[in-house]
């Protein structure tokens, strides 16, 4: 029955062009807005490559310290690479923790024309690797033995590859590279991710060892952010709280504060910082939901307006099928039908306007999560599992649903609930 529908509605669209064409129009306009609201969030929050473990990651990226004497004379920063040994590195409720140094964000290299060119640097260590799955073309990532070592070896991009040493770039491993006058030996060449995606990404990655920090031997406060994945959030958040617990009872002058991290990758994209306490997650979407309706209800109800006039035209057609045995629930679905093809059109047309303004808006749209790689070599670098991926499509059917019912249901109702003789007066 319900190809039947489908079929009809696809005949009445044939016969009302200009009806359909307006009513479609009108639609992708309104939804585009939606979608494009949707689609960031979701860019934002899915699993997307390398971060497949999303829903399990967790960070820690920043620390105060306070005096007892007064709350005035505090210091705020990433956590320090002594902190990170002794408290956090063996984790108990943690199933991997990786660290990353959070100073060196870019630096320079060149071309294969010998021309400089910005880079976006990744100091981190090999559990970085466990932690994001990156899909090596070419060689393995740096090794325990490299890191403990502070060997100066690289992983970079494939991308920057082909920047740096041109159709050569196959051969990239074992090759030098030089990044701020200093010399890595490349071990491993790995598909690019997006820029967007800060903790996973960089074009080229090397062991914080190789580096020197001359804040490594502070007690607290220092350049390093934690990436930590697992299975019991809340067993980790106590964890880390006792952690902070054990170290302000043995320091009589000073309190460390970690408020609520870590924080699950959700929770850190949406609260709006991590000294942030007591985010509700819930809180936040029944705050934004009056205004994604509010996107929906002033095209709905013009969409409203165009069907209810659509339907008194229609009247002497409802009122014929209902005299030959049609129910009002049949003619119902039917309409509804109709009108969500009409809007699933328009919605397919809002999702490629959509894509196009992601695809090349991207550095606007996502400014905030890009201000630490706009020394990136390939850009944001918006990738094709971002924009056709299932969940953009679940987006746009779900979104064309609500849109259609909120536009169709009343006027469709209140002209099927005209009794059959005054439908069929109508058409005398």
């Amino acid at each position: 029955m319900l190809i039947v529908y489908f079929k009809q509605a696809w005949h009445t669209i044939r016969q009302n062009k200009l009806f359909s064409a307006v009513y479609i129009g009108g639609t992708a306009l309104a939804l585009s807005f939606t979608m494009l609201y949707g689609m960031i969030f979701y860019i934002k929050l899915a699993p997307f490559y390398p971060e497949y473990e999303r829903n399990r990651t967790a960070y820690i990226e920043t620390a105060v310290l306070t005096s007892k004497d007064s709350y005035d004379n505090w210091h705020q920063a990433n956590l320090s690479l002594n902190f990170v040994r002794t408290w956090f590195y063996n984790l108990k409720t943690a199933d991997k923790v990786s660290a990353q140094y959070n100073e060196y964000s870019g630096g320079k290299t060149k071309d294969v024309d010998g021309q400089n060119i910005s880079v976006a640097l990744k100091l981190t260590d090999p559990t970085f690797f466990e932690i994001y799955r990156l899909d090596f073309t070419d060689g393995k990532p740096f090794s325990r033995a490299d890191f403990d070592s502070g060997v100066k070896v690289a992983v970079i991009s494939s991308a920057l590859a082909k920047k740096v040493f041109g159709a050569d770039y196959v051969n990239a491993v074992g090759k030098t590279l030089s990044v701020n006058f200093i010399d890595y030996r490349i071990v491993g060449v790995f598909s690019p991710g997006s820029a967007i995606h800060k903790k996973s990404y960089g074009e080229v990655i090397i062991p914080y060892t190789a580096v020197s920090d001359s804040n490594k031997d502070r007690e607290v406060l220092g350049n390093y952010e934690l990436v930590i994945t697992t299975d019991n959030i809340d067993a980790l958040k106590a964890e880390v709280q006792e952690i902070k617990r054990r170290y302000n009872s043995t320091h009589a002058d000073e309190d460390l504060h970690l408020f609520d991290q870590p924080d699950l990758h959700v929770v850190s994209n949406l609260k709006g910082g991590p000294t942030k306490m007591g985010f509700d997650i819930w809180d936040m979407v029944l705050g934004i939901l009056p205004a994604l309706l509010g996107l929906l209800l002033i095209p709905a109800m013009n969409l409203s307006g165009m069907i209810a006039g659509r339907m008194e035209m229609r009247q002497p057609e409802l009122g014929l099928r209902k005299s030959f045995g049609a129910t009002r629930i049949q003619l119902l679905n039917q309409i509804l039908c109709e009108n969500l093809l009409l809007t699933l059109i328009g919605g397919f047309i809002a999702l490629v306007i959509t894509w196009g303004f992601i695809a090349g808006m991207a550095d606007w749209i996502f400014g905030s999560m890009l201000s630490f790689y706009r020394v990136s070599a390939t850009g944001a670098n918006i990738t094709a599992d971002m924009l056709f991926s299932p969940g953009a499509f679940v987006i746009m059917f779900l979104i064309c649903m609500l849109l259609n019912v909120m536009s169709a249901l009343i006027p469709a109702w209140n002209s099927l609930r005209r009794p059959i003789i005054k439908s069929l007066k109508d058409n005398a």
